[in-house]
């Protein structure tokens, strides 16, 4: 698996939410957000159910982290495909993320 450097902007309170949330479960943030990524490919792979996604102004911060490089592509295909920011889709499997820590807790 290799690793690539990512300069990407991200909704502060979303990212500090999973900051948190990988600290209480003692993983990785970037392993958070690299699931949560997963997650959003799977749910949009049919590129048919989209329209859901947030694209709504955020409140966003600059982050550099390392992110799988095959994830992160496929990420930025599917970004191009369904026309939408590759961040929105990062923040759509964030939000999945937390939720689903959420109802285990």
């Amino acid at each position: 698996m290799s690793r690539k450097n990512v300069n990407t902007t991200i909704d502060k309170n979303l990212y500090s939410k999973i900051q948190v949330l990988a600290v209480q479960l003692t993983k990785n943030a970037n392993d958070l957000i690299e699931e949560g990524m997963d997650h959003t490919l799977e749910k949009y792979s049919d590129k048919k159910n989209h329209s859901n996604i947030q694209t709504k102004k955020r409140n966003r911060k600059s982050i550099n982290t390392t992110l799988d490089e095959d994830l992160y592509t496929k990420i930025k295909i599917l970004a191009v495909i369904l026309k939408i920011a590759a961040n929105n889709l990062i923040e759509e499997g964030m939000e999945y993320i937390l939720e689903k820590y959420d109802n285990n807790n």
